[in-house]
C-alpha cells in the first residue's frame, strides 16, 4: 500500500495538471509507513526498551512496565516511534524537487 501511495504522489507531482494535489497521496503515504514503523515497534523495539532500558518487566495489572514511570516511557516512546518517521519524510519531501 506504501509503494503504492509513493508512486502516485511521484506521478501526481511530475503532472503538470495534477501537480498541486501531490501531498495527498504523500500525506497517505506517510501515515502508511509511520503506522507499519509503530506496529513494528511495539513488539520487538517495545520489548527491548522495557527490559534493556528501563530494566522492568511487565505485570499482570500493567502489561507494559512494573512502575508507572515505566509505563509513560514506554507510551512515550511508543508515540515517538510514530511521531519519528512523519517528520523524517515530511522534511524530506520538501528536500528534493521531484521532478
Amino acid at each position: 500500500m506504501a509503494a503504492l501511495l509513493l508512486t502516485v504522489a511521484v506521478l501526481t507531482r511530475r503532472s503538470q495538471n495534477l501537480r498541486r494535489y501531490w501531498e495527498i497521496p504523500f500525506a497517505f503515504f506517510v501515515f502508511t509507513v509511520a503506522g507499519f514503523a509503530g506496529d513494528v515497534s511495539i513488539s520487538p523495539l517495545q520489548q527491548w526498551f522495557i527490559h534493556d532500558v528501563l530494566h522492568e518487566t511487565s505485570s499482570t495489572n500493567n502489561p507494559l512496565a512494573s512502575t508507572i514511570l515505566g509505563t509513560v516511557l514506554v507510551q512515550l516512546f511508543s508515540t515517538l516511534s510514530l511521531v519519528i518517521p512523519i517528520i523524517l519524510l515530511t522534511k524530506a519531501s520538501r528536500i528534493g524537487s521531484w521532478t
